[in-house]
């Protein structure tokens, strides 16, 4: 009967103390599925992007795509699109710092 209510206990302990960890763990997974920036493989950029892996390279020679090497891995960041809000946002820096 002790053991029955002790892990009863514990189980509702365990419970609690992940459920915070879930709820982070599935907004971290909408984020993703949303379009949030994230590091791919080459060859899953330029299928994202609807281009060659030749592409991709002549991309992050010239700067234009962001790029983290680890040894010989290579892995590219994607980000989603700016939003209209992000647009003007930076069309009112551009304005004021000019």
């Amino acid at each position: 009967m002790l053991d029955e209510a002790l892990r009863v206990l514990v189980a509702g302990a365990v419970a609690d103390a992940v459920a915070p960890l879930e709820r982070e763990m599935r907004a971290l997974h909408a984020a993703v599925r949303a379009g949030a920036s994230r590091w791919v493989s080459r060859r899953e950029a330029a299928e994202a992007l609807g281009v060659s892996p030749d592409t991709i390279d002549r991309r992050l020679r010239d700067g234009s795509l962001r790029v983290q090497r680890m040894g010989r891995t290579v892995r590219v960041l994607l980000e989603p699109p700016p939003t209209e809000d992000k647009i003007g946002e930076l069309a009112r820096e551009a304005r004021t710092s000019s």
